[in-house]
């Protein structure tokens, strides 16, 4: 959890702040955050509805069968948004999700640059993948030109032309086990869990990513 969203999550929580305001802080986490801190965010404005909720019947001039039964609506009402959060918490992540929880893309381990051009690896080691794209050869037969390539088009959510980028590279390339792993990531961000699937299976025991490809291939069961 980054500090950046706590303090968004603090604003969320001020009280001073409009109802604008807070959507506005909401829809940053959910286009910046993870899906699972956008959902407790959420869940934690409810809560503190909640609570003022809770504060405010105390107060109210009321009989008090009525007031009783205000509490145990509300008393209820917490108890389902409870059971709702704690069944998102277990619910089967979407392939989406999944995609993003365990893609990172590959660092920049060439010795010798002089296999590809100057200006992608700038654009690459900066996280600018737009802009490596553009500075890449879209057809080659070279296979780290093929695997970078495959990686920088994952990165822009081009998941169909990397997947036929990684497949150009050789069965017996030297990223054989990577493709394997790029792959079922690239298909996870297609929403193509089962292809994803093949390619999970694919990786052995010895693999860097074997261990997270288990675990993805529990999540999907």
């Amino acid at each position: 959890m980054k500090k950046e969203e706590l303090k968004k999550l603090d604003l969320l929580l001020d009280e001073s702040l409009s109802s604008e305001e807070k959507q506005r802080i909401l829809d940053d986490l959910k286009t910046n955050s993870s899906y699972d801190f956008y959902e407790a965010a959420v869940f934690a404005l409810k809560v503190e509805g909640f609570k003022k909720e809770v504060a405010a019947l105390r107060y109210r001039k009321k009989k008090r069968g009525k007031l009783f039964r205000y509490a145990i609506a509300a008393s209820i009402t917490f108890c389902l948004l409870s059971v709702s959060f704690s069944l998102f918490r277990h619910a089967t992540p979407s392939s989406k999700e999944l995609f993003q929880t365990y893609f990172e893309p590959y660092p920049n381990v060439i010795s010798t640059r002089g296999e590809t051009p100057s200006d992608y690896w700038n654009h690459y080691d900066n996280g600018d993948f737009k802009g490596a794209y553009e500075a890449f050869p879209q057809h080659s037969e070279n296979d780290t030109i093929n695997f970078y390539l495959g990686i920088t088009l994952i990165s822009l959510n081009r998941f169909d032309e990397a997947i036929g980028a990684l497949n150009r590279l050789d069965e017996t390339s030297r990223y054989q086990e990577l493709k394997n792993w790029y792959m079922a990531l690239a298909h996870l961000g297609a929403d193509q869990s089962q292809e994803a699937v093949e390619f999970l299976k694919m990786i052995t025991p010895n693999d860097r990513n074997y261990e997270k490809s288990q675990k993805i291939l529990k999540e999907i069961k």
